[in-house]
């Protein structure tokens, strides 16, 4: 009897835990979506003193994907540091009015600090990020094949116990053309009548771009 009474215990204390555990923990929802789809073209990068800058031409993005290989969700406060990683292999359409990627579940807490990090890398025939669009009635494509992370950064996170919550990742399109002018488009070598800006296509126009996006994202963070 005293055996019995023993393990009924432990079953006891494990459920007990385990439901506290339960309790202590709320689910984030990754999703990504792109804002300010078209950007303006000037006739220079940058303007001296007394100089005016015309605008030529607007890039407008009308598609495009991304390929996720995992989401991580890494955070800090004065007690403790988390880190929580999901495989994610998905194509994200990125021109969705919203796209979900994955879900992560992670203890309730204050944060001063928080992370939210998506990682892209070719899948198959599909770049780990591709963008399509026109400027000025020609086709232009964004295409990158490396490996790659979009990180965004919060401050203050508040996460409840058992509540859900949305890390939205707002990808600012605009972004995409600072840096390039009218003069370097109009250079630019065209692939069956494309201009086609990736690694081994119009370089110096990809590495414009590939910095860029280090400079356009955002999050919202909604319970």
């Amino acid at each position: 009897m005293k055996m019995k009474l023993f393990f009924a215990a432990i079953l006891s204390m494990a459920l007990l835990i385990s439901c506290k555990k339960n309790k202590e923990e709320s689910g984030i929802t990754y999703q990504m979506k792109t804002s300010n789809r078209s950007g303006d073209v000037s006739s220079r990068a940058g303007t001296d003193a007394g100089t005016a800058s015309r605008t030529d031409g607007t890039i407008n993005w009308t598609s495009g994907f991304a390929s996720t290989t995992s989401i991580e969700f890494e955070a800090e406060n004065s007690n403790s540091e988390i880190e929580y990683e999901t495989e994610v292999r998905k194509k994200v359409d990125l021109f969705a009015s919203v796209s979900t990627l994955g879900n992560i579940n992670v203890p309730a807490g204050t944060y001063e600090e928080v992370e939210f990090d998506v990682q892209l890398a070719p899948n198959g025939p599909d770049a780990a990020l591709e963008l399509r669009g026109t400027y000025n009635g020609t086709p232009i494509v964004y295409r990158n094949n490396n490996a790659m992370e979009v990180k965004v950064e919060g401050e203050n996170v508040v996460i409840g116990q058992n509540n859900g919550y949305s890390a939205i990742i707002n990808w600012d399109l605009s972004f995409m053309s600072r840096g390039i002018t009218s003069v370097a488009l109009a250079a630019a070598t065209l692939t069956n009548g494309e201009i086609v800006i990736s690694a081994n296509s119009n370089a110096n126009l990809y590495g414009i771009i590939t910095a860029n996006l280090f400079l356009m994202s955002s999050v919202e963070f909604e319970d």
